[in-house]
């Protein structure tokens, strides 16, 4: 804790004595008081609460031009938070740490004439995933609209220096540093370096026409632990209205695709429609058990709407029709095990209707989905409004829902639920913010769930709070 807090004052002092042209910095502080049901329970239809009182203390930075007349920027996010209401060796939530601090980014970037290079802890999102990267970045694009870029470093993990596991891909085991003493640390391969690095052809702007192709390789002890391929299109014809994307994830260890998404959009002013195919895999690292267990992809494909009239009414509508493929790993003997009946066929179909309406300082919005299939039957009704009165200092908002669920698959979601949130925000000055959120929940589990967020922002530099 102690450490996270000397780091961040450390850090807030970097654009100062760099002497930046431009710069800023913010700040959050918010408290939260709520409650967990955990598994950790020998009555699962009973299960035990935790109790969380966290308080979280978030800074960001950027500073521009740190060298007069160079390209030269820093940028970082710093979290401390402590957790007052679970115990140092709270073990009823794994991976989850009751006190701590991280960098969420911190990186330097220099550009000129095309060139770009970012060295430091940096977070980067893929067409279907995202990671973050303790490393180097290079960039080019030349004047033709084509460029290359690559990439290498150590991926972050819970393990990583003031790093967090939710950083690190799923299914690779964290308890063994939370805890130490409860596994042994040859069965985790939690606080292994994991050498990251890959490459990207792409063209940027040329005719409507964007497109990529990628490569990305990581490794654990001299063993590959995730490798990938990656290409991306995108047309546009922006004076038709029309265009059309797609974009696809191969996983090169299992030879197959894993990934697809494959987009048609029209765009008409009044009207717009968009018709989509997609397929996702959870992406795993290739020592979890769940990769030679199941990988489950789903394939769903949709239809949607939109209506844009002139004036403060918006509606859209949507139906979509998507199939898990929950088919276990044939080579295993757990297929036919402890199963009397054949499992459902895992086909749902569904949709959702919604409308918008925006009248000076007042909006609101209503949605309504749905969804039906062998595994269970659900609609989620979310009722949503705020109020922004202009040269104001104060806003509300408040958002009401309510679902009905008959799952098939699990017995405790099952009955109606309930949930209400206020929010109120008030700007003390050009560069302070205090909000509050109240949120309430009841259903069958929880007959009653309160919950509080108050949060104290802090801004510097070319404006206010975000």
């Amino acid at each position: 804790m102690a450490r996270g807090i000397a780091l961040a004052a450390a850090l807030s002092l970097l654009p100062a004595a760099a002497r930046a042209q431009a710069f800023r910095v913010e700040s959050a502080t918010q408290v939260q008081v709520y409650h967990l049901r955990t598994l950790a329970s020998d009555d699962l239809l009973h299960p035990a609460v935790l109790d969380r009182r966290r308080m979280v203390e978030s800074l960001w930075l950027e500073g521009y031009e740190l060298v007069t007349g160079q390209d030269l920027g820093l940028e970082a996010n710093v979290r401390v938070f402590d957790d007052f209401g679970v115990s140092p060796t709270e073990s009823t939530l794994d991976g989850v740490r009751a006190r701590g601090a991280d960098i969420l980014y911190a990186n330097a970037v220099f550009r000129a004439a095309g060139f770009e290079a970012r060295a430091g802890r940096q977070v980067r999102w893929e067409p279907f995933d995202g990671f973050a990267l303790d490393g180097v970045r290079l960039r080019y694009r030349s004047p033709f609209r084509v460029g290359l870029e690559a990439y290498g470093g150590l991926w972050v993990k819970g393990s990583s220096f003031l790093g967090s596991p939710t950083e690190q891909l799923d299914g690779t085991r964290s308890v063994g540093l939370r805890l130490p003493g409860l596994l042994d640390p040859a069965n985790t391969n939690f606080g292994d370096l994991q050498p990251t690095y890959g490459a990207r052809l792409f063209v940027e702007e040329l005719a409507g026409l964007e497109a990529a192709v990628e490569y990305r390789r990581s490794t654990i002890d001299g063993k590959v632990a995730l490798e990938r391929a990656a290409v991306e299109v995108l047309y546009q014809k922006r004076d038709l209205g029309l265009s059309a994307s797609a974009a696809a994830d191969i996983d090169l260890a299992a030879r197959e695709l894993a990934n697809l998404r494959v987009q048609a959009r029209y765009d008409g002013g009044l009207l717009g429609a968009t018709a989509e195919v997609d397929r996702y895999t959870p992406i795993l690292t290739l020592d979890s058990i769940w990769y030679w267990f199941t990988r489950s992809p789903r394939d769903e494909a949709s239809l949607r709407a939109d209506v844009l009239p002139p004036g403060p009414f918006r509606a859209y509508a949507r139906a979509d029709v998507a199939r898990l493929t929950a088919v276990l790993n044939p080579a295993t003997d757990l297929v036919t095990l402890g199963v009397s009946s054949p499992p459902p066929s895992g086909t749902s179909s569904g949709g959702a209707l919604g409308a918008a309406l925006a009248l000076g300082p007042f909006d609101a919005a209503a949605d309504f989905t749905f969804r039906r299939g062998d595994s269970g039957n659900s609609g989620w009704l979310d009722l949503r409004g705020s109020w922004r009165p202009a040269a104001r200092p104060y806003t509300l908002e408040a958002r009401a829902s309510y679902a009905d669920v008959r799952d098939g698959l699990q017995p405790l979601l099952q009955g109606h639920f309930f949930g209400a949130q206020l929010r109120g925000a008030w700007a003390l000055s050009r560069v302070a913010r205090v909000s509050l959120v109240l949120e309430q929940n009841a259903s069958a589990l929880d007959r009653s769930d309160t919950r509080a967020f108050a949060t104290l922002e802090l801004g510097a530099g070319t404006g206010g709070p975000r």
